[in-house]
């Protein structure tokens, strides 16, 4: 049973604000963007942030195509506002523009339109069976794959070199991962669980036996990845560098740690 609780995080937002909003007539799509914009940045105590796509799809579950869709048509009516690649929320209601309506602040009740058209007038009985029977016989356009949750998750990942790859996220990988993104403290912060392990001497083999954190391992339970968080391995290689600058005398260093080190 969801039981979410202010003190583990939360957005503010001043009452006029939501009023304006709840006068607004946008798609389920653009509801969905501005959502995760609002909690990227009210929910961090920020104005704007970069928000990349895959953050965006792995918390609608939208593609590509239409969270940019989505995104165009907010910044078109102006709840969005970009620069230099940081979106952030317009709370300035007077500047929405509301197709059809104009600005939602001017009237006090506007809302956006509908597009909907007068129905024409009904065909005769003949023309209309006609029609029907052609409609039976013609198939449904195809539907787009929902795109999977954990892409985004994936693709992360594998842009990080020093983390062991994944040659196969089976059925059982997948399981863990829906059970870990129904915990909210992985479900908003996995980005930053990844970029921590990443930087992680400990996680990346640095250790005395050479162990790398790997997918499994993090997937494992809800412990692992929280002590990630809480900083048990936040040790880069500059601070064993600093801590111990003969550890390669016992511990041979690789052609990579050489590279770095300028040698």
């Amino acid at each position: 049973m969801a039981n979410p609780q202010r003190e583990d995080g939360h957005v503010d937002i001043a009452n006029e604000l939501v009023e304006a909003l709840a006068r607004v007539n946008l798609s389920a799509y653009e509801w969905r963007v501005l959502m995760v914009v609002l909690r990227k940045t009210y929910g961090w105590h920020r104005k704007e942030d970069v928000i990349p796509l895959s953050q965006i799809a792995g918390m609608t579950g939208l593609s590509k195509p239409h969270i940019c869709h989505a995104k165009k048509r907010l910044l078109t009516k102006k709840l969005l506002r970009e620069s230099h690649r940081r979106l952030g929320f317009q709370k300035d209601y007077d500047q929405w523009v509301i197709a059809g309506s104009g600005n939602v602040a001017s009237t006090g009740n506007d809302v956006a339109s509908t597009g909907n058209k007068s129905l024409p007038l009904q065909a005769p009985s003949k023309e209309r069976g006609k029609k029907l029977i052609q409609k039976k016989g013609a198939r449904a356009p195809a539907r787009p794959p929902t795109p999977a949750p954990y892409k985004p998750f994936l693709d992360l990942w594998a842009s990080k070199g020093n983390l062991p790859g994944i040659q196969n996220f089976s059925r059982c990988r997948q399981d863990k991962f829906r059970r870990r993104m129904k915990e909210r403290l992985f479900a908003d912060r996995w980005q930053e669980i990844i970029e921590k392990l990443s930087q992680s001497a400990f996680c990346t083999g640095k250790n005395d036996r050479g162990w790398k954190a790997d997918i499994d391992w993090l997937l494992k339970d809800d412990a692992n990845y929280v002590k990630v968080l809480e900083g048990k391995y936040d040790k880069t290689e500059a601070d064993l560098d600093a801590e111990d600058p003969m550890r390669y005398l016992t511990h041979p260093a690789t052609e990579e740690e050489l590279t770095r080190r300028g040698l």
